[in-house]
């Protein structure tokens, strides 16, 4: 099973420039899937369990650098998650000299913001993706704990990718939007 999400939107129309990689590229990052067999001298992982990829492939804990990135499969208060539709209103909940964490593409890809209250108040936009191997481990540990299961959408089979993508492109979906194989 995958996910898709907006970096495979982003991603054939080139939206992170250099960064994209070159083509061509194998689309959608996100998946889960099951271990039907294992080389000599794998420890991390048995048959039969139940795996998901980490995003950075060479980031497994600590500061991100150009490599580790490099290696990717796409209130009043500092941390205030912002995107095209919600900057407004981050911008009046952020305390002054605080942090926007943007997330651009979770609700559109275009920003248009008046720059009055970002300079006014000192705001501090910071661009934010997906972090390291231990991050999602950890995660995924404190899900199980808690009893958190994410919200699954529609489900397309893999000959459906077309319009898989086009569901998710409307933006009108709720729940993650899935690939069966």
């Amino acid at each position: 099973m995958a996910a898709l999400n907006s970096r495979n939107l982003i991603v054939p129309e080139r939206g992170y420039g250099r960064a994209t990689g070159n083509l061509p590229l194998i689309p959608v990052c996100d998946g889960v899937g099951e271990v039907v067999a294992i080389g000599e001298g794998v420890t991390r992982v048995a048959l039969d369990a139940r795996v998901c990829p980490t995003y950075f492939q060479n980031w497994t804990g600590g500061a991100p650098s150009p490599a580790r990135r490099a290696s990717s499969l796409g209130g009043p208060i500092d941390g205030v998650m912002a995107g095209e539709t919600t900057l407004p209103l981050s911008l009046r909940a952020v305390r002054p000299g605080g942090t926007l964490s943007m997330i651009g593409v979770l609700s559109g890809r275009k920003l248009e913001a008046s720059l009055g209250p970002i300079v006014a108040r000192q705001v501090r936009l910071q661009g934010v993706t997906v972090g390291h191997r231990d991050g999602l481990e950890a995660m995924m540990k404190a899900m199980a704990q808690h009893q958190i299961h994410p919200v699954l959408g529609e489900t397309f089979g893999f000959a459906d990718l077309k319009a898989a993508m086009s569901h998710l492109k409307t933006g009108d979906n709720f729940g993650k939007t899935l690939i069966g194989f």
